[in-house]
């Protein structure tokens, strides 16, 4: 999945790079120090011939079908994904949601698709509040089910976090959280896509406002203001 996905096709049905970054990690830069680490070197558009082999060496040498389930506003990206996945032979039917009913869709790990389109924000800057949440397999419920959407299961990466749960220096646990994060893709649990920006417009009388990181990017209302407070009818 990993090698078929075409990240570029995926970019563009999601707004282009005015509203995302192609993903090569699964956490995002701000975890990383600014940027994320291309650990598999995968190219943007994917790799259809190395796609087609690992399928060989997998016993499916004609790919297989399977579904994929997406929020109603997310159809050209599953359409995107239908359509690279289709170029190594997995051939993919799109499921629909509303995204009133979306989450306790792919919650209910017994009657989902096999594939979901979703994502993850940490809480603050921690990679403790990313990792665990979408990958620790001590958190899949049979019914709302949320955060491990990949339904990763694997004995040595939840050992490996409890280790770096228990770390104290906060240095040390950044790095490893890190180190994880490339283990975990090399396990290829999920197949990342993109990373969403966050686009703020702020009216001109505004000061103090920016996105925070402990806030998913969104606006930190605490240090908000108005430059002129007389002009604060505009």
């Amino acid at each position: 999945m990993q090698y078929a996905l075409d990240r570029e096709a995926v970019l563009t049905a999601s707004g282009g790079p005015a509203l995302n970054d192609p993903a090569t990690a699964l956490m995002p830069g701000v975890l990383f120090g600014g940027k994320q680490p291309d650990t598999l070197g995968i190219p943007l558009t994917g790799d259809v011939a190395k796609a087609k082999q690992l399928l060989k060496e997998a016993g499916k040498p004609d790919g297989f079908t399977t579904r994929i389930t997406v929020s109603n506003g997310d159809k050209a990206v599953g359409e995107a994904v239908q359509q690279s996945l289709g170029r190594a032979g997995i051939k993919v039917t799109i499921e629909t949601v509303d995204p009133s009913a979306f989450y306790d869709t792919i919650g209910d790990t017994k009657n989902r698709t096999d594939l979901v389109y979703t994502g993850w924000c940490p809480d603050y800057p921690s990679g403790s509040t990313f990792l665990p949440f979408v990958f620790d397999g001590r958190y899949i419920k049979e019914k709302g089910n949320s955060g491990n959407h990949s339904l990763f299961r694997d004995d040595t990466t939840m050992k490996r976090m409890d280790q770096i749960a228990a770390m104290t220096d906060a240095d040390q646990a950044a790095k490893a959280w890190r180190e994880l994060d490339g283990q975990i893709l090399a396990k290829a649990p999920t197949a990342p896509a993109v990373v969403e920006r966050r686009p703020l417009l702020i009216g001109t009388n505004i000061a103090g406002a920016f996105g925070h990181t402990s806030y998913g990017g969104q606006l930190d209302y605490a240090t908000v203001g108005l430059k002129d407070p007389s002009k604060s009818a505009n």
